[in-house]
């Protein structure tokens, strides 16, 4: 009944409120499919530690089970895409950032301002004198 309700709760993405029904007082279930399940809660919210370390206790729990161990493996590589990721979002943060003092070190430098031509000159006007109409 318990992981009846907390699986309808986290299909709901209640994560918090499925999280609390499996583990009462802060303690880890000893079922290894509430901790399937709340290993599977972990790796949602892109908590790969947590959900290896839960993942490694399901399968102690239940050592036929091979699922929990494929899905340690799972998450160990699913860790290491999430650094790759963060790491490369970074990079391209403070390439841009530098790319951007730099542009604008260079502007001052050399005296000139990248407003549209437009906006620094006044309106046209004719290189001589208008004809008149007969």
């Amino acid at each position: 009944m318990r992981l009846a309700r907390a699986t309808e709760l986290a299909r709901s993405r209640r994560y918090l409120e499925a999280t609390a029904l499996l583990t009462p007082q802060g303690r880890l279930p000893a079922d290894a499919k509430e901790l399937d399940l709340l290993a599977r809660i972990a790796a949602q919210q892109r908590r790969f530690v947590d959900a290896e370390r839960l993942w490694n206790d399901a399968s102690r729990v239940a050592p036929e089970n091979t699922t929990y161990r494929e899905a340690t493996t799972h998450a160990a590589r699913a860790r290491q895409n999430w650094i790759q990721i963060k790491q490369t979002v970074f990079a391209v943060v403070v390439a841009l950032v530098l790319a951007g003092i730099i542009l604008g070190t260079i502007s001052l430098l050399t005296g000139r301002s990248h407003k549209p031509a437009s906006a620094t000159t006044g309106p046209a006007t004719p290189a001589g004198p208008v004809p008149s109409k007969p």
